[in-house]
């Protein structure tokens, strides 16, 4: 009835060679997602572009109508103070906090405290009388051995 000439695909794309195949379908899917990410980008920009058309309107409106209402948009005067709906804050003063003190701590007096000379941490007295009587003892934190030259007296950094 119509003698119409059409392209046969089918016949076309199977008589391509095998690369030349996943080539052309390789090529097709990137074109579909290609257009698919830009009919995206051009209804999110569509979707800005009204929002922000109808966000100018209702602004222009706005300012109609106040001029209309007679409410002033000029700027206030130097000297006018607007109240605040919320409770002000009232600034801290020394007198609402108290002041924090702290007992001395007790030293016994002719003991100074003993380090160890690897890790620093301090020697219990149990433990130095024990490096003194020349027993095996071992530093509890780092758990080097201790010598009588390896328990460091403590000395005052200025």
């Amino acid at each position: 009835m119509f003698d119409v000439n059409y392209f046969n695909f089918t016949d076309w794309y199977f008589s391509l060679p095998y690369p030349a195949q996943v080539g052309v379908a390789i090529g097709s899917i990137a074109i579909a997602v290609l257009a698919i990410i830009l009919a995206v980008y051009i209804i999110k920009w569509t979707v800005l572009a009204v929002y922000y058309i109808l966000k100018g309107i209702f602004k222009g409106l706005a300012w109609v109508f106040k001029k209309l209402a007679g409410v002033s948009t000029q700027a206030k005067q130097v000297g006018q103070v607007e109240q605040s709906p919320f409770k002000q804050k009232t600034p801290a003063t020394v007198a609402q906090y108290p002041l924090v003190t702290f007992a001395p701590v007790a030293v016994p007096i002719g003991v100074t405290p003993q380090f160890c000379a690897h890790c620093g941490a301090r020697v219990e007295a149990k433990v130095v009388a024990r490096v003194n009587a020349g027993q095996p003892t071992f530093c509890a934190n780092c758990g080097s051995p201790l010598a009588p030259e390896a328990v460091a007296p403590y000395t005052q950094v200025v």
